[in-house]
């Protein structure tokens, strides 16, 4: 993940996330700098590409066509293959989906993290066309690629204002500030449904700024922590990273693809695949960045 939104799903899932803490391996460094924790995966990713636009070639210069066509290259390709080290087998493209049902048609101009689950949670209902999350534990092998419009931006605020306790005035406290394209270019997160949880990357495409390579860029970076660590911290990460509060470093830099973002230890340049710009990602066995 590429931004502070590691710090918003912690607080969603604080309980989760302490559990896993504590059972977390002592640090990793070269050439296993990722830790297996937990070990728990997408075994089978199965991706979803979620449009939130009914007209969505109509509304943006990258058209669907595009990201239908990047999704279904990045499956059929060798790029996945590496992962295979940590338990992710096959990736799989099922479908490529506009908004539909009785879901928002296109979202306004500023949406929140909690707007985007929720979107995804009404697109899963029936009358859309896409296919639901079918359960398994500790998460579905579902993922729910959500692209975002160009003229959308995603910002939270999760704060809480000045309060008086005996007379002592305690606040404000402000724990996650953050927007799209300023702090962050896209993120993974999780939702839950009547089946379980289910794994959900969020790609807005304003901080593409019209650009392809940029667009699957980022959700590749996504797609490969989404898979190998699908519950943050419970997945493959280097351990050996601090992360405490404020900055959360482990949580910005420390997962497979982190580690070779410009931000991480081993900085790589992007990688053409398919005639698509796609990430590398760290690779235990080779004890360097691959894809």
């Amino acid at each position: 993940m590429q931004s502070s939104r590691r710090v918003v799903l912690a607080l969603l899932c604080a309980a989760l996330v302490a559990a896993v803490g504590a059972a977390a391996a002592t640090g990793g460094t070269a050439p296993k700098r990722a830790d297996k924790n937990l070990g728990w995966v997408l075994s089978n990713p199965r991706i979803h590409n979620l449009l939130w636009d009914d007209n969505w070639t109509g509304h943006n210069s990258i058209t669907k066509g595009q990201i239908h066509t990047f999704s279904k290259k990045l499956a059929g390709g060798s790029w996945a293959g590496p992962a295979s080290q940590y338990g992710v087998k096959s990736l799989t493209l099922v479908e490529t989906k506009e908004s539909g049902g009785l879901c928002d048609k296109r979202p306004s101009s500023t949406v929140s993290t909690a707007k985007v689950l929720l979107w995804v949670a009404c697109m899963i209902l029936p009358g859309t066309g896409v296919q639901i999350p079918t359960p398994r534990l500790p998460i579905s092998n579902d993922l729910y690629v959500v692209y975002l419009p160009e003229g959308t931006t995603i910002s939270d605020n999760l704060s809480i204002a000045s309060f008086t306790v005996l007379g002592k005035t305690f606040g404000p406290f402000t724990f996650v500030k953050s927007t799209a394209c300023d702090d962050y270019g896209a993120y993974h997160a999780l939702s839950l449904y009547l089946g379980g949880l289910y794994p959900i990357a969020i790609i807005p495409a304003k901080c593409a700024g019209g650009s392809i390579d940029k667009l699957t860029a980022a959700a590749s970076h996504e797609i490969i922590e989404a898979a190998t660590d699908p519950i943050p911290g419970a997945g493959w990460i280097d351990n050996s990273i601090p992360n405490g509060s404020p900055d959360f470093r482990r949580l910005k830099e420390g997962e497979v693809a982190d580690i070779c973002s410009s931000a991480g230890a081993v900085p790589t340049a992007t990688l053409s695949r398919g005639g698509f710009a796609v990430v590398p990602y760290w690779s235990n066995s080779a004890g360097a960045c691959a894809g």
